[in-house]
């Protein structure tokens, strides 16, 4: 276990009601890293995922940023673009 983990595990056993914060964050992070990747993986800038989306480019800065998850249906078109 590195040293993060080891804080945040004591921070959690210091207050539990931490956790589903820490998991949420944890979820936020591993859309937008998955995100950045497929991004990547078929040469799109953000504008560019967002208009073949037909979403706002803010919807993917926030979702690559880990302010926001992707809902159900954005994850239909991210998977259909993406052919992933």
């Amino acid at each position: 276990m590195n040293l993060i983990s080891k804080l945040i595990q004591e921070d959690i056993e210091n207050n539990p009601e931490l956790e589903t914060l820490y998991k949420n964050q944890d979820e936020k992070l591993e859309f937008a890293m998955r995100l950045v990747e497929l991004r990547k993986e078929i040469g799109c800038s953000q504008k560019q995922l967002a208009q073949k989306l037909e979403v706002p480019q803010t919807t993917i800065k926030n979702i690559e940023n880990g302010d926001t998850r992707p809902t159900i249906s954005l994850l239909k078109s991210i998977a259909n673009v993406t052919k992933k």
